[in-house]
């Protein structure tokens, strides 16, 4: 129990940092300076301001120097990294395998990184996809996996990289972003080719389900200000071929499924 407590701190710790990536990296910011500094006033926080959780509370989710409102992603991703960091203790530090833990929170911290920076930027930077990447194949050169490793990340990569350049090629215009090709290509170093495909399959349907939704969406938009079902339909086609889809979203989810399920769940898929 206290074990699993302090990897959840340490996970506070992370996600703290994450958020700071989060807002950093999109902009072309560095993570390493300036110091922390407030996004409203750009006045540099005190340590008591940094402190993961309990400054946002003490704050009312406030800066205290302008009093502009702290976004709540903040202390959101901090818990989220503090409980993905207890379950990757529970399902392989708990149990002695201290380097999976290592590679399975380094490797979450990843995708709720990337998620956050794709959902409120469109964006899946280089430092985390192909940095992470690096590191991916690293750590499982350490566990004496590199070669399978090897394969599903270029593999992966590969693969939905000729997708997406023959999407391209057929329609004339940008259907898959480079950053979702290197995203993959980071799963792949991690999860293996059976999780690198559980969690690519998740992460499609997952985004296809929504897509379909919001098409639908404004189709029943359009049918309730009086236009004709034909007019509505053209409008909700004009929707999704110009809207972005954060996939890396998607995607993540799907790799944390994999990440906790991938085995049993293509075990299962192949009988």
């Amino acid at each position: 129990m206290l074990a699993t407590l302090v990897a959840a701190a340490f996970g506070l710790v992370a996600g703290s940092f994450l958020g700071l990536c989060a807002w950093r990296l999109p902009r072309g910011e560095s993570v390493a300076g300036p110091p922390s500094r407030c996004t409203a006033c750009r006045r540099r926080l005190r340590a008591s301001e940094n402190v993961p959780l309990f400054s946002f509370a003490l704050q009312r989710g406030c800066c205290r120097g302008c009093g502009a409102a702290i976004g709540w992603r903040y202390p959101a991703l901090e818990i989220a990294c503090a409980a993905a960091f207890a379950a990757c203790w529970l399902g392989w530090g708990a149990a002695g395998d201290e380097r999976g833990f290592i590679r399975a929170a380094f490797f979450a911290a990843c995708l709720l990184a990337l998620a956050v920076c794709d959902a409120e930027c469109r964006q899946l930077p280089d430092e985390i996809t192909l940095g992470g990447w690096a590191v991916g194949l690293a750590l499982a050169s350490w566990a004496g996996a590199l070669t399978p490793a090897l394969a599903a990340s270029f593999g992966g990569a590969g693969v939905l990289a000729a997708v997406g350049l023959g999407y391209q090629r057929a329609r004339r215009r940008e259907g898959l972003g480079w950053g979702d090709v290197k995203m993959v290509g980071l799963l792949g170093a991690f999860l293996g080719f059976e999780g690198m495909f559980v969690a690519v399959l998740l992460g499609s349907l997952a985004a296809a389900v929504v897509g379909v939704a919001q098409m639908l969406g404004v189709t029943m938009a359009r049918r309730r200000r009086g236009q004709s079902w034909r007019r509505a339909r053209a409008a909700a086609a004009t929707y999704l071929t110009t809207a972005s889809l954060p996939l890396g979203v998607y995607l993540a989810a799907g790799a944390g499924i994999a990440l906790a399920r991938g085995a049993s769940m293509w075990r299962a898929w192949i009988g």
